[in-house]
Formats: structure tokens, sequence, C-alpha cells
């Protein structure tokens, strides 16, 4: 699909759709030169995967916006972002499957169902690293605080 493309373009990976839910990462996947920076030193192998991470974000918004302006009418999307610590593995015997387990993965769903339609919501996490990229003319970045998120409370949106 247009959006299959749009996500490898920029190198995002499409975990799974369910029902009518699209699960894609960034960052998720073993890359060039990971067995080399495992043995740096703790400050520039630190200092290495922020510099990766921002390159991944960066490609995660780009994704988003291109998949908001080819979206089709009479459909509104709903994105949800959120940064941090996930583990990943392949689970089943008979039909094994890539999986993303964590507290950003829960934080992301409820990122995306709280998100109006036709944007892409995130938390201050996701803030700091958007901060610190050039986003595409055509995104805004507005804060609204205070939203409430089952099991998270109150917190400040992008």
């Amino acid at each position: 699909s247009k959006w299959d493309d749009i996500m490898l373009e920029h190198n995002v990976t499409i975990i799974e759709t369910v029902r009518e839910e699209y699960v894609a990462a960034v960052g998720v996947l073993p890359e060039k030169g990971d067995e080399e920076i495992a043995e740096l030193p703790k400050e520039q192998r630190d200092e290495v995967q922020k510099t990766r991470h921002l390159g991944h974000i960066k490609n995660l918004f780009n994704a988003s916006v291109a998949v908001l302006v080819e979206e089709p009418d009479g459909m509104k999307i709903k994105m949800g972002v959120h940064s941090g610590e996930i583990y990943t593995g392949v689970i089943g015997q008979k039909l094994p499957r890539f999986r993303l387990f964590g507290d950003v993965i829960n934080t992301t769903a409820r990122m995306m169902q709280k998100s109006p339609p036709g944007t892409l919501q995130f938390g201050e996490e996701t803030n700091q690293f958007v901060k610190q990229i050039q986003l595409p003319s055509n995104c805004q970045v507005v804060e609204q605080k205070g939203v409430y998120m089952k099991g998270k409370g109150e917190i400040d949106v992008y």
C-alpha cells in the first residue's frame, strides 16, 4: 500500500496491523555498526545512541506527516508516539511474530487514543527529541496541558 511505501522510504518498521490500528516503530531492528558501538566506552556509546535516536525520531515524524498528507477523504487518522525503552522478541512457534513489549507500547496506544483526528500526538519524553530536529515545514507542534490518559493521569501532550 501507499502507507507501506512511505514507511519503507523513511526506515520505519511495520510491526503489525490490528483491526484498524497500524503499529510501527523506529530503531527496533539491528543496524550496521551495532557490535562496534557496544564496544565503545559508555559516554561515547550514549552519544552515538542519542544521535541515532534523533535520526529515528526525524524519520518517524517525516513518515507520519507523509501519511497524514495521503489521508483519504472521509478518513481521519489518529497517531500516537512515545519514546523510551522497549523489549522485543519473537513469540510463538506455529506462527512466530516479532512483538514489542513495555510501558512505551501502552503509552503510545494512549497517545493515539487521545489524539485529535488528523494529528500525531506525543508526550514530553518525545518532545525532548523533537526540539532537537528540524520538522517538515507542514508540521506544527502545539502543547496541550493536562490531558487525562488512563493509567497515567493528566499529562502534557504535543
